[in-house]
């Protein structure tokens, strides 16, 4: 799935989680500041795909697929 263009990266990650699981705003920014920080990416989060290196938004996508299919990013 493609990320959104209208939407910054945080924006991207965080819509897969609150159209998936009922989750409280709260939880989602936090999930979501944790998943970035763990590719020391929590600087990108304001970012939209076009001011992102490829291997940016290839790391991006894999964080929203991981949301998306409930697997564990190590």
């Amino acid at each position: 799935m493609p990320l959104v263009s209208n939407l910054n990266i945080f924006e991207n990650i965080a819509i897969v989680m609150q159209a998936n699981l009922n989750t409280s705003s709260s939880k989602v920014e936090s999930y979501v500041f944790s998943l970035l920080d763990k590719f020391d990416l929590r600087h990108l989060s304001l970012s939209y795909k076009d001011e992102l290196s490829s291997g940016e938004r290839f790391i991006i996508k894999i964080i929203r697929a991981s949301v998306y299919s409930d697997l564990p990013i190590v």
